[in-house]
């Protein structure tokens, strides 16, 4: 299971320069890849109901929400700044 969530995490920051949508579709894909790796058909090892609340609250956070998550957490990096810087 632990297996799960990592890869699913390493392929939504793979997707996540295409923003939220990126990160939620990286995630599942991330599933499903390792699901037909480790059983050879698609049967999800993280259930799509769990990955659709995820997607539902990943998409209704706003920047409101980020600033005061920062305001706690100062060293947390913006990465909307840097990637605009990147440009």
């Amino acid at each position: 299971m632990i297996a799960a969530y990592a890869i699913s995490g390493m392929m939504a920051g793979i997707f996540n320069r295409f923003g939220k949508i990126g990160v939620v579709i990286g995630f599942a894909l991330g599933n499903v890849l390792l699901a037909y790796v480790s059983n050879g058909y698609t049967v999800e090892l993280i259930h799509f109901k769990e990955i659709l609340i995820a997607f539902i609250r990943t998409i209704s956070s706003t920047k409101q929400f980020t600033y005061r998550v920062r305001r706690i957490y100062p060293e947390i990096p913006n990465y909307y700044q840097l990637r605009q810087t990147e440009r």
